[in-house]
């Protein structure tokens, strides 16, 4: 919320929250708190949704870029929003979606199967070498922009043409576990 609030890019930095404490720290800081419907609480809730929801309730006009920036993502910076919210305005994409260049393939991930060996996740030459491989890229949850437009009627940020701003892998830490928050403080130790 305070890198987003830092680009002075955006005429309203919404957070949504369920929680009173959040709301109020959010107010704090100069952003718009707004309670969120028990509805787009609950786990199965895709975060898109909470964003149709704002598009809706804040009667946005079909052009307007919005860009969701989770919680997740405590080492985006201000730098990164802005970059990508302007490549996005420059750009002739229906969505823009942030990730990090990774140094594995496809071709490395193994699964287990039900007999107790490994077997690959896709198909192809497990002996090929990395070189000769296309360079892959992972969503790391930090950004994520489109028009209101393009959100109402797609009701994705994935789907349509998606332009990729690519970050750093140290700041694209996406916090689901103890063991991510970890990485988080190694990193701003670093």
């Amino acid at each position: 919320m305070s890198a987003a609030l830092e680009t002075g890019l955006f005429d309203h930095v919404v957070v949504s929250s369920e929680s009173d404490e959040i709301l109020a720290y959010a107010a704090s800081l100069g952003a718009t708190p707004r309670l969120r419907p028990m509805r787009l609480s609950q786990d199965h809730v895709h975060s898109v949704h909470v964003v149709l929801d704002l598009i809706v309730a804040l009667e946005l006009e079909p052009d307007t870029v919005v860009s969701m920036l989770l919680p997740t993502s405590p080492l985006r910076s201000a730098a990164d929003i802005a970059g990508a919210v302007r490549a996005f305005e420059a750009g002739d994409a229906d969505s823009l979606v942030s990730v990090y260049r990774d140094t594995k393939h496809l071709l490395n991930l193994r699964r287990v199967g039900a007999d107790g060996l490994l077997e690959q996740v896709v198909g192809g030459d497990p002996n090929v070498q990395r070189q000769e491989l296309d360079e892959l890229y992972v969503v790391n949850g930090s950004i994520y922009v489109s028009t209101a437009a393009n959100l109402m009627e797609r009701k994705s940020f994935h789907l349509g043409t998606v332009m990729p701003w690519v970050m750093g892998r140290r700041v694209s830490i996406d916090v689901n576990t103890l063991d991510d928050v970890e990485d988080v403080e190694r990193a701003l130790l670093a």
